[in-house]
């Protein structure tokens, strides 16, 4: 469906301004505002999705993949309105080793002015394996068709420090931080995650590490929390570098489904730990800019005290742009 010939339209964002955008709000020392009502880009992307299943008192961790790959397109916008199209694929692995993945993952992450928020919608069916145990020299992938993995949720997060931090220097590129500032952000987080396989999860090939209540054939979890931490961005001449790191306690209400057992569910409710990560370094000069940035959350599901699901997920995006529409000149 693309090869370089057909174009895919993968996303059409509606940014509407609220009164958390008002520019009224910002102080001139440390935030800047381009003149600019639009643009066009080029961006490379790619997305990563990792599940693992680990046994701390046996030191053994399993780990799940998908054969999934990333996209280089170009897009444009103008005020509210951003059409992105991708043009080519890369990065799959061999099909006839790694399996075919199919997938749909949604991640949104909009930058407003006082506000950060994160959507998630994904879905992904058959993964593969290189962990020790389930491979050996005649067999280095072990590979797993018939896991499916669903994930949705959003991250709602408010900015401490709006007026002076600006995110959209790092992320968009559509504000200029002149100085270097930190802030700290707060917020909530919800979240639906489930795993379900026509056979054990973890294979039979390890039934000595996972005992007989830990060998799923399905696992559900809807999660809400709280989260915080802290935002930084360092200023050095046309460059702006963020880092970010924000870690969060959530409620789980846990349900699992056991290969000893499928008729019946089994109800667990426990707390535990998020952290998501955030890097970006953006350069911009006169109407050019690059960024390169790139989001990490780690989501754990702790079975007991020594049994951890754990679903890793993010993105990394390369993004070089040109500014039309200068307004200064209307």
């Amino acid at each position: 469906m693309q090869k370089g010939i057909l174009f895919v339209i993968t996303s059409i964002i509606l940014n509407v301004n609220i009164n958390s955008q008002n520019n009224n709000y910002v102080d001139t020392n440390f935030i800047g505002i381009y003149p600019y009502d639009g643009g066009i880009y080029s961006y490379i992307s790619n997305k990563s999705n990792d599940l693992s299943y680990r046994n701390t008192q046996k030191n053994y961790t399993l780990y799940y993949y998908p054969n999934t790959w990333g996209y280089w397109g170009i897009g444009a916008y103008y005020k509210w309105l951003d059409l992105s199209v991708n043009l080519y694929s890369f990065g799959k692995r061999d099909e006839s080793l790694y399996g075919i993945t199919s997938r749909i993952d949604l991640q949104s992450h909009i930058y407003l002015r006082k506000y950060i928020i994160d959507a998630f919608f994904q879905y992904y069916n058959s993964f593969y394996s290189n962990s020790y145990y389930l491979t050996n020299d005649s067999n280095k992938i072990y590979l797993r068709p018939d896991i499916k993995m669903f994930h949705s949720g959003i991250n709602f997060l408010r900015i401490v420090k709006y007026n002076k931090f600006s995110v959209k220097s790092a992320f968009s590129q559509s504000e200029i931080q002149k100085k270097s500032v930190g802030t700290w952000i707060w917020g909530a987080k919800f979240n639906i995650f489930g795993i379900s396989a026509d056979s054990v999860f973890s294979s039979s090939i390890l039934h000595s590490i996972f005992p007989k209540d830990y060998r799923l054939i399905s696992f559900n979890s809807t999660q809400i929390g709280i989260k915080g931490g802290y935002m930084y961005n360092y200023k050095r001449k046309y460059w702006t570098f963020n880092i970010t790191v924000i870690l969060g306690l959530s409620n789980q209400f846990q349900q699992k489904v056991l290969a000893s057992n499928i008729d019946k569910n089994y109800v667990h409710v426990t707390t535990d730990v998020t952290v998501n990560v955030r890097l970006a370094a953006s350069y911009s000069k006169n109407r050019y800019y690059l960024i390169i940035s790139g989001i990490n959350d780690n989501c754990q599901y702790s079975l007991n005290n020594f049994i951890k699901l754990n679903h890793i997920f993010g993105r990394v995006d390369i993004i070089f742009g040109y500014r039309l529409f200068n307004k200064k000149k209307h």
